[in-house]
């Protein structure tokens, strides 16, 4: 909400009351000697031989009071010398309503006080820069202000360089992940742009804010309500889009994915965007849209790019059919793109999420089966044709291969290579296949630890794409090193990997009990639970054998816990759904023993299987 000072316009009815008012005359009666009158007459004229304008002095114009002013040769006013006051004349001075001085008082009260309760609370109290009072740029004619206006989001109120720091933190630690916004401008452009844009940013920027440790916490139910008042407001605005994609690429922490907004909302950032007509070419011939400039033009197609990158990079990790829209402005091979001068990284990563698109939709989204899987006699071969294609896409993005692109790269093998688990068990293309897999995690893991380990800001601030992928990658792990194919692998390098990206969960927590840190605490108990990395023997199951196929390239990560939350039933004693294992029974089912994590209060009441938050076990379909 912009403060009541940041614009002022004197009002007609004040105008209406200085033109009628009677005025003094700017000169005496005319006396019958004519000498006398000549004589007056060159008295009040200005030094350069120009009747001056009569004119109060700020004072008393500012009171609404007679002034008695003499400007040439200049004389204060009797007020001024009676009250003892400066008496200046100035041109550009305009009134200041008494509402207008009261509401200005209230806005630097309400301030104060926020400060105030903002360091008893703990936090350290953020002084804004200083800036005029509102007298002061009235006089001077200077209405704007160098810093950025404090900002109002339902009880919390924000100074102008609290969301300064909020904006830098976005631009420099997350903005690399999604280079579609424009870094030089202003937190006041995109608030007055979209309101929600501008506090998507500020929310993204807090998610690991260390001045402000709480802060994301205390803001975010008035920014869901003001993210939802904004969906319900129609027709929407492109830049709503924006705010979107932001929101889907770093989602707010949930207790479990059934609370989780993030798939639907990128599928309505989808349909606003395409309401928006960001799919047509700026050429077709649509009656209600005019010419659009060229900035607007290159805006609107980053968006376009942003919203489908996002849109699959969520379907991907969460195992949901894609709902993207390549045709159109974007086209097959991009080249509509060149002209506009995107950003190398934002040009790869749509290359990639296309393919990501492509092989989704070739391996799982065909009308063959309750799984829509590809025919069991083709699923070789159209793994290995989609294997070359994303080694002709490796040699094309050679030399644009940043670290985010390498690591969405990475990601996208990944998720490509997790099809093996589909393949007819005891073929050889199974074998090879899994073999595959275990190479693009390790690569994939390992990038991501030494790029963390250069920076030391990657798993804070990275999206929810490469953390999905992260969690997926431990979960191949798990079934890969406690299977039969830990036979031929290299499993010393991957329960390495494995122990390094547990103990590095933690760092891309933001909230208790969220997704990173139920990884962290609940997957050593299921790596237990599986064989705890010992040689597979044939009497025991075989677990890259999916149970569970009805979720796309994750599969295997509800097929994980649906045979952890089976073993640990049977142990002890074959609890029913919805009852949950107590303390001790958790303990001894799930190796919580000595050397264990099971001395945590917490992490064996987390332990039970049915609030694991991914889903309701009984609605996962087999």
């Amino acid at each position: 909400m912009l403060p009541i000072d940041t614009f002022m316009v004197e009002s007609p009815a004040a105008t209406m009351q200085d033109s009628t008012r009677p005025t003094p005359p700017t000169c005496p009666p005319e006396p019958r000697d004519p000498d006398h009158a000549r004589n007056v007459q060159k008295m009040d004229l200005g030094p350069e031989g120009i009747k001056p304008m009569k004119r109060a002095c700020n004072d008393c114009r500012q009171q609404k009071l007679r002034c008695d002013v003499v400007q040439f040769p200049f004389t204060p006013c009797s007020r001024c010398k009676r009250l003892g006051k400066n008496c200046d004349v100035d041109t550009m001075f305009k009134r200041i309503g008494r509402r207008d001085k009261l509401s200005e008082m209230q806005r630097e009260i309400e301030e104060l006080r926020w400060k105030l309760g903002r360091a008893t609370q703990g936090g350290p109290a953020v002084v804004p820069v200083p800036r005029p009072n509102i007298e002061q740029r009235m006089s001077s004619g200077t209405m704007g202000t160098p810093s950025t206006l404090m900002r109002e989001l339902g009880r919390f109120k924000l100074t102008g360089d609290l969301l300064d720091d909020l904006f830098s933190q976005f631009f420099t630690l997350y903005h690399q992940f999604l280079p579609f916004l424009d870094p030089q401008k202003n937190p006041d452009y995109y608030f007055d742009l979209c309101p929600v844009l501008g506090w998507s940013i500020a929310m993204v920027g807090a998610r690991k804010f260390h001045k402000e440790p709480s802060l994301r916490a205390d803001l975010t139910y008035d920014y869901v309500r003001l993210l939802w008042a904004t969906i319900a407001d129609i027709p929407h605005s492109y830049h709503v889009t924006k705010a979107l994609c932001l929101l889907c690429f770093w989602p707010l922490p949930t207790e479990g994915l059934q609370k989780d907004p993030t798939s639907q909302l990128a599928s309505l950032m989808m349909q606003i965007a395409l309401q928006n007509m960001l799919h047509l070419d700026f050429k077709a011939q649509v009656p209600f849209r005019g010419e659009l400039s060229a900035s607007e033009q290159r805006d609107r197609l980053m968006t376009w790019a942003a919203c489908n990158i996002v849109a699959e990079s969520t379907s991907t990790s969460l195992g949901l059919p894609p709902n993207t829209v390549y045709e159109g402005v974007l086209g097959s091979d991009f080249t509509f793109l060149s002209p506009y001068q995107l950003p190398d990284d934002l040009v790869a990563q749509l290359r990639i999420s296309q393919f990501c698109n492509n092989f989704t939709k070739t391996l799982y989204c065909n009308n063959i089966g309750t799984n829509r899987l590809l025919a069991e006699s083709r699923r070789a071969d159209a793994l290995e044709s989609l294997q070359a294609q994303y080694s002709r896409l490796q040699m094309a993005l050679s030399n644009h291969l940043s670290v985010i692109v390498q690591l969405h790269l990475y990601a996208a093998a990944v998720h490509l290579h997790a099809f093996a688990f589909f393949l007819p068990v005891d073929s050889l293309a199974r074998r090879l296949a899994l073999d595959e897999l275990f190479a693009a995690v390790c690569a994939f893991l390992q990038a991501v630890m030494n790029h963390e380990t250069s920076t030391g800001t990657l798993l804070e601030h990275t999206s929810n794409f490469i953390s999905q992928t992260i969690f997926s990658s431990t979960f191949v792990l798990v079934k890969l090193l406690n299977g039969p194919p830990s036979k031929h692998m290299d499993t010393e390098r991957g329960k390495a990997l494995f122990n390094g990206i547990i103990l590095a969960a933690g760092r891309m927590s933001i909230a208790k009990d969220d997704l990173p840190s139920r990884v962290g605490t609940r997957v050593p108990h299921l790596w237990r639970a599986l064989g705890g990395g010992k040689e597979w023997v044939e009497d025991r199951p075989d677990p890259t054998v999916l149970r569970i196929q009805s979720w796309m390239g994750v599969s295997h990560v509800y097929d994980c816990h649906w045979a952890w939350k089976e073993q640990c039933k049977q142990k002890v004693g074959g609890h029913g759904n919805g009852t949950a294992l107590n303390e001790s029974n958790a303990r001894g089912a799930c190796g919580g023993g000595q050397g264990g994590l099971g001395s945590d209060a917490e992490t064996m009441e987390a332990l039970n299987p049915t609030d694991w938050a991914f889903l309701d076990w009984a609605t996962i379909p087999i």
